[in-house]
C-alpha cells in the first residue's frame, strides 16, 4: 500500500485525493458543500449550529466575542453611527429604526460603553434608513442628518441639537418629493465652509447634492449631479477622491441584470457646479455599499465595495487607484467569494497595526473582518465575528470603550449590537467534512490526524462510510486517537465522511486541528497506487521566502516550472527537465514578499497555482 500525508498547508492552498488516501488541511472554503466531492480541497462543510473559524493553516473553535446590545429589541435598525451627542467627552450612538419609523440616540451613560440610555430624536420619520451625526448649523455641537425610505414624508431631514445636550431637537427639512432613497452623506461640496448634503433617489436614478444656502441649514438649493443613468443607487459618499482639496462624490448602484456600478464624480471646479463621471466598475453585481480609503498604503484613495450577488461571485472587492492621474484607472482585487450576499462594508484599522482592514456584513454569512495581512491589500485573512446575525444592514467600527482599538457595531433586525474583539471565550464545536467519493472499492486502512491540545482541551473523531452518498448512515463510536479503520468502516463502501469534535473546558483556550488523513487500499490491489499528473499546492502558503513546489507524474515526463510575480516577471524557472513518475518537490528560493504564480507544463498538461510570500 502506498500512503502519503501532505504537510501542513496554509492560506489559499488545495489538497488532493490519491487513490489510497485523502488528507484535509485547508479549511479556507467553509461552509462549502456537503458533496459528494472527488477531492476535499476547500470543499468543506460544518455541522449546522456549530461554531468554527479559519486560521492560517489550522482549524480551531470560534471565538465568542463579548457582545453588548446597546439597543436590544425586535426593531429593525438600518444604520448606526457614533458621535458625542451630549458633549460629555464620550462616544454615543445614533440609530435609524426602520420598522419603528424613528431616529434615536443612545447615551453612553458612564462612558464605559456598557450602560446605555435611549433618547428619541424623532418619533415619526417614515422609513428611517440612514443617519449621520454632523454639525449642520456650525454651532459646535452634533446635529443629526437622516434619510427616509418611504415617500409619505420628507426624504432628507436634519435635526438640530438645540441645547447641545441631546434633550431638545428641532426638525429642518432638507429635501422632499424625491421618492424612495437609501442613502445620505454630509460634506462641504461647494467649499464655502458649511456642510451640504449628498443624496440619491432610488426610483429616479438620480444623484444630487443640496446646497446649505444660508450656512445654518434652514435654506437649501438642489443641484443634480447625474439624472437617470445611475441605476438603483444604494450608497453615496462625499470623498476627496483625487486629493485636490475639494469633495467629490462616490457611489454604488445595484444596476440591472448582472450589472452593478461603482462610480465617482469629480468636482471639477470645487463649487459643485461641474462634474465629470469616472467609472470604477460596471460589473459588480447588485452593488450595495462602498467606502474609500488608502487600502494599499501608497498615499492615494482606493475603493472598497460590497455586493449582494445571489450567485456567490466576488462579494467584497477593493479597487486599486493605480494611475499617475489619480482616480482614472482602477484594478479590481476580489477579497472573498465565500462571504455571501454582502449588505455593507466598512474600512478601519481593526487590529491596530496601522493599515486598513475591511469589515463586512451579510444576512447569510454574518459579520466578519478581513485582515490586510501584508498592509498592501495583496493578502487577506477572514476572521468571523458572529455567524448568526439577523440582517446586519449596517456595520462600522469605533473605539467605544476608549481602549485604543475599535469595537465593531452592527445595525441589525434585532437592534444595535456591539462586539468587543479584545474579550472572547471559546466553546466546543463540531466540524464535518464534505462527503468524499473515493472512486474506489476501498479496503479501509487508517485514520490519523495532528492536533495541538492544551490542557483542558481535546480533539476526537467519528467516521462513517456508505455505498450511497445520499444515505451515509450512523456515525462510528468516538475515536480518541489515530487508529485502524478495520472493522470501523465496511470495506467496499466508496463514500466516506469524518466529523471532528473539538472540546474545551477552559473558556480561554481552544484545541487546534492541523490535518486529517484517511487511507485505504483499492480492494484486490495491495502495494500499488495510481499517481496522476498534477501540480499540487505550493507549500507553505504564505511562506517567508522559500516555497516548495510539489507535483506528481504518472510516467516519466519533461517538465517545465516557472514562477512569475504579479507583473509577469519570471523569478524562477526550470525548463524541460526530465522527472521520473511519482511525487516531486522543488525548492524555489530567495523570493521577496508579494503574490506569485507557479506554472507547470508537462507534455499536454498545464496548470497554475497562486501563492504569497510574506515578510
Amino acid at each position: 500500500m502506498y500512503r502519503i500525508i501532505l504537510p501542513l498547508l496554509i492560506i489559499g492552498s488545495i489538497t488532493v485525493t490519491y487513490a489510497d488516501s485523502a488528507t484535509q488541511t485547508d479549511w479556507s472554503g467553509g461552509p462549502g458543500i456537503l458533496g459528494p466531492v472527488t477531492v476535499w480541497g476547500d470543499d468543506f462543510y460544518f455541522d449546522l449550529g456549530s461554531t468554527w473559524v479559519e486560521y492560517p493553516g489550522y482549524l480551531a473553535c470560534a471565538r465568542n466575542y463579548e457582545l453588548v446590545e446597546p439597543l436590544g429589541a425586535e426593531i429593525q435598525c438600518k444604520a448606526v453611527r457614533v458621535a458625542d451627542i451630549d458633549c460629555d467627552g464620550d462616544p454615543d450612538l445614533v440609530g435609524a429604526l426602520y420598522t419603528a419609523d424613528q431616529v434615536v440616540w443612545l447615551e453612553n451613560t458612564d462612558g464605559s460603553g456598557y450602560l446605555w440610555d435611549l433618547h428619541q430624536i424623532e418619533d415619526y420619520f417614515s422609513g428611517a434608513i440612514d443617519v449621520h451625526p454632523c454639525d449642520m448649523d456650525g454651532d459646535g455641537d452634533q446635529d443629526v442628518l437622516g434619510a427616509g425610505w418611504f415617500a409619505s414624508g420628507p426624504e432628507y431631514v436634519w435635526w438640530e441639537n438645540v441645547n447641545g445636550l441631546g434633550t431638545v431637537w428641532l426638525e429642518h427639512i432638507v429635501a422632499e418629493d424625491f421618492g424612495n432613497v437609501y442613502t445620505v452623506h454630509p460634506g462641504d461640496i461647494d467649499g464655502d465652509g458649511d456642510l451640504d448634503v449628498v443624496g440619491a433617489s432610488y426610483p429616479g436614478n438620480t444623484v444630487m447634492w443640496m446646497e446649505n444656502a444660508d450656512s445654518i441649514g434652514t435654506s437649501w438649493i438642489e443641484h443634480a449631479v447625474v439624472v437617470g443613468s445611475f441605476i438603483g443607487p444604494r450608497c453615496i459618499r462625499a470623498v476627496d477622491m483625487d486629493k485636490d482639496g475639494d469633495l467629490d462624490i462616490l457611489g454604488a448602484a445595484s444596476g440591472v441584470y448582472n450589472n452593478g456600478d461603482i462610480i465617482w464624480w469629480e468636482n471639477l471646479d470645487g463649487t459643485g457646479l461641474e462634474w465629470r463621471e469616472t467609472p470604477i466598475s460596471s460589473t459588480f453585481t447588485n452593488a450595495t455599499s462602498v467606502e474609500a480609503g488608502d487600502v494599499d498604503g501608497d498615499g492615494d484613495i482606493d475603493v472598497v465595495g460590497g455586493a449582494c450577488d445571489p450567485y456567490g461571485e466576488s462579494n467584497i472587492s477593493w479597487w486599486e487607484n493605480s494611475d499617475t492621474s489619480p482616480g482614472t484607472y482602477w484594478i479590481e482585487h476580489p477579497i472573498t467569494e465565500n462571504f455571501m450576499q454582502v449588505l455593507s462594508v466598512y474600512l478601519a484599522d481593526i487590529d491596530c497595526d496601522e493599515d486598513l482592514d475591511i469589515l463586512g456584513s451579510s444576512h447569510i454569512s454574518g459579520v466578519a473582518w478581513f485582515e490586510n495581512c501584508l498592509s498592501s491589500g495583496d493578502s487577506w485573512l477572514e476572521h468571523m465575528i458572529e455567524r448568526e446575525v439577523a440582517w446586519p444592514r449596517g456595520i462600522i467600527a469605533a473605539d467605544i470603550i476608549q481602549s485604543g482599538c475599535p469595537e465593531v457595531l452592527g445595525a441589525t433586525s434585532s437592534g444595535i449590537m456591539m462586539w468587543n474583539l479584545d474579550i472572547y471565550t471559546f466553546s466546543d464545536c463540531r466540524i464535518r467534512s464534505s462527503i468524499l467519493n473515493t472512486v474506489d472499492e476501498p479496503d479501509w486502512d487508517g485514520l490519523s490526524w495532528s492536533a495541538n491540545t492544551p490542557m483542558g482541551t481535546s480533539v476526537v473523531f467519528q467516521v462513517r462510510a456508505s455505498p450511497w452518498s445520499t444515505h451515509m448512515g450512523e456515525w462510528s463510536d468516538t475515536l480518541y486517537s489515530p487508529c485502524s479503520l478495520e472493522g470501523v468502516l465496511d470495506d467496499g463502501d466508496r463514500y466516506v465522511q469524518y466529523r471532528a469534535i473539538l472540546g474545551t473546558t477552559d473558556p480561554d483556550t481552544t484545541p487546534i486541528l492541523n490535518d486529517v488523513t484517511i487511507s485505504w487500499n483499492p480492494l484486490g490491489i495491495e502495494g500499488n497506487a495510481r499517481t496522476d499528473i498534477q501540480l499540487l499546492s505550493v507549500s507553505p502558503n504564505p511562506c517567508y521566502n522559500s516555497p516548495v513546489i510539489r507535483f506528481s507524474l504518472s510516467s516519466p515526463e519533461m517538465v517545465s516550472l516557472s514562477v512569475y510575480d504579479i507583473f509577469g516577471r519570471q523569478r524562477f524557472g526550470i525548463t524541460d527537465d526530465e522527472f521520473s513518475s511519482g511525487y516531486h518537490q522543488v525548492l524555489s528560493d530567495g523570493l521577496t514578499p508579494g503574490i506569485y504564480f507557479c506554472r507547470m507544463t508537462a507534455g499536454e498538461f498545464a496548470a497554475t497555482q497562486r501563492f504569497v510570500v510574506i515578510r
